[in-house]
């Protein structure tokens, strides 16, 4: 039952940076680069690591990376460009977050702060993500840390990979490696605005980089083990549009851990004012989500009735299968679980959706479907 359980943890971490990037991030710089791996994709595949390349093979492909990685030596810091070369291999798809977190916190405990100019910023900047992590739980300082993506990029020598999105990426890195030492995201909040003050990072005209990196302090801070109530009240006392990232991001991990849990975010949700609510039933969707389709949970009917009465949450319930699959048809197969009309609103989400997927580059033109005609 540990297992079971362990595993579930480690799917629901994967699927929360997936969604992470795709949802909040935006989806930029389709070059001659390949932006998932950092390189040109016509790059020699000699310096591919054939330990990874089989996990192409792999029915569990994500957890075979994870495995292959934490095998490798990191002892010689060329292996990072290694494993950034081959995970541009099309073969290994979407999907090297994880895995590359896991190589950046290997690397910064072998080459400290040589960790950040190796690599690139791709993996949707997950090793450094890790090396961040890594460099504060050792005692590397906040104004240290806070600079680290800067560092990075000066470093490694690839500005064209450091869009203003994979920047505001590495600042959710920046965030979670904070709050390392802070115990709650209103004070983990202050410390962003305190040493992100003058980053002038833009999203959409405006400045975001407190912003990502207070994104970075909820996914650390209000995690699985905080129950539902309390992690709202945290994500309120925000305020503004800082709160509502806190919802949609940090009461799926609380919401989806038992059948009580997801019944409570969704009394929670239908009884929160206009202004904060949409976020509220962005999470529900989510914990729905997480228990139905990847914990292989029954979720309550009660909770699936809560969201079926809100094109908000059976939308981003859609989105939220489908950036953490890839699979179009998988989505609306998931869309099954709620009751007729509400599937049907979420199925016809879908095709949309894909387009996106594809234009941005993570979905294959194969995969596109129809849409329907009016």
């Amino acid at each position: 039952m540990e297992s079971l359980s362990q595993k579930n943890k480690i799917v629901a971490i994967g699927i929360t940076f997936t969604i992470l990037i795709t949802i909040l991030v935006a989806w930029a710089t389709y070059k001659t680069v390949d932006v998932q791996a950092g390189i040109d994709t016509n790059i020699s595949r000699s310096i591919q690591l054939p330990e990874l390349l089989a996990c192409a093979e792999v029915q569990d492909r994500m957890n075979c990376v994870s495995a292959a990685t934490s095998n490798l030596n990191v002892s010689d810091i060329k292996v990072i460009d290694q494993f950034f070369a081959t995970m541009s291999d099309p073969r290994l798809g979407p999907g090297c977050f994880n895995a590359a977190e896991q190589l950046g916190r290997a690397s910064w405990a072998r080459h400290g702060l040589d960790a950040l100019a190796a690599g690139t910023p791709a993996c949707e900047t997950g090793y450094l993500h890790g090396a961040l992590i890594a460099a504060a739980e050792s005692g590397t300082g906040e104004a240290e840390l806070s600079e680290g993506c800067e560092t990075a990029k000066a470093a490694q020598h690839v500005d064209e990979l450091w869009t203003p999105s994979m920047m505001l990426t590495c600042l959710v890195g920046v965030g979670r490696a904070l709050a390392v030492n802070v115990e709650d995201v209103v004070t983990g909040a202050a410390i962003c605005e305190r040493l992100l003050a003058e980053n002038m990072t833009e999203e959409d005209g405006k400045f975001k980089a407190i912003d990502f990196c207070v994104r970075g302090m909820v996914l650390e801070l209000i995690n699985e083990s905080v129950p539902v109530k309390e992690a709202l009240n945290q994500c309120l006392a925000l305020k503004g549009s800082r709160a509502d990232a806190c919802l949609s991001l940090g009461l799926r991990g609380p919401a989806s851990q038992s059948d009580i849990a997801v019944i409570e975010l969704g009394n929670e949700c239908e009884s929160m004012s206009t202004q904060h609510r949409r976020y509220c039933f962005f999470a529900l969707s989510d914990a729905i989500a997480t228990r139905a389709v990847f914990q292989k949970q029954v979720v309550p009917a009660e909770t699936l009735s809560v969201c079926s009465k809100e094109i908000d949450c059976l939308g981003h319930f859609a989105k939220f299968v489908l950036t953490a699959t890839w699979d179009p048809q998988g989505t609306i197969e998931a869309c099954k679980v709620f009751d007729t009309i509400a599937r049907e609103q979420c199925a016809g989400s879908v095709p949309s959706l894909t387009d996106d997927g594809i234009r941005q580059g993570h979905i294959p033109e194969s995969k596109r479907l129809p849409t329907a005609k009016n």
